[in-house]
């Protein structure tokens, strides 16, 4: 790869889709301090969580079969496929013209997950991180800023499709019965609900 002016050399294009990491067990310190010379800048990508439930997570953590605690996990990775995935299709635009007033699809988001296993008070809780860069293709190849606004209003919509493929993925992989939902949200009934 060529260099840019300043010695710099341009990012390299991942194809599609998402960097995975699997950060779980770091304490909530383990932040680290930028490169020098790595710039960062307010708004420069948008942060969602998704969790599976707490007896999904118990699920996992509990289970003493090793082949349950793959399946769980798998299914979490699919359902936040689904997930960002329905993100992709239904909000990865840009926009173009004099106020933005013309909506364009893009090539795609760029996405960073990273899957942890336990809450900040090491509690079972089976989550991804998943940070949306700001910057989009459109399909002239130029980046353009991500139109944020559908995220923000869809926020819940995102995470009632993660909610939604996940009991779905498990009740197809493991055969598992779910409490009523509300909210989205359902509880497995095969976990007693006070642990």
């Amino acid at each position: 790869m060529g260099e840019r002016p300043g010695g710099r050399r341009p990012a390299r294009r991942c194809p599609a889709r998402a960097a995975r990491s699997d950060a779980g067990g770091l304490p909530p310190d383990h932040r680290r301090e930028a490169r020098p010379g790595l710039r960062t800048t307010v708004g420069s990508g948008l942060r969602r969580h998704l969790l599976a439930e707490k007896s999904v997570s118990v699920l996992w953590a509990l289970s003493p079969d090793p082949w349950v605690r793959a399946e769980v996990l798998d299914a979490h990775d699919t359902a936040v496929d689904a997930a960002l995935g329905w993100l992709q299709h239904h909000g990865g635009v840009t926009r173009r013209g004099t106020d933005g007033v013309h909506q364009v699809d893009t090539q795609g988001l760029v996405v960073a997950l990273f899957r942890q296993h336990t809450s900040r008070s090491v509690d079972p809780q089976l989550h991804t991180h998943a940070l949306v860069w700001s910057k989009v293709q459109d399909p002239t190849g130029n980046w353009l800023s991500l139109d944020a606004r559908f995220l923000k209003q869809q926020q819940r919509s995102v995470g009632w499709v993660y909610d939604a493929a996940l009991r779905s993925e498990l009740t197809a992989r493991l055969g598992v019965a779910w409490g009523p939902v509300t909210g989205g949200q359902a509880d497995l009934l095969a976990v007693p609900a006070d642990l």
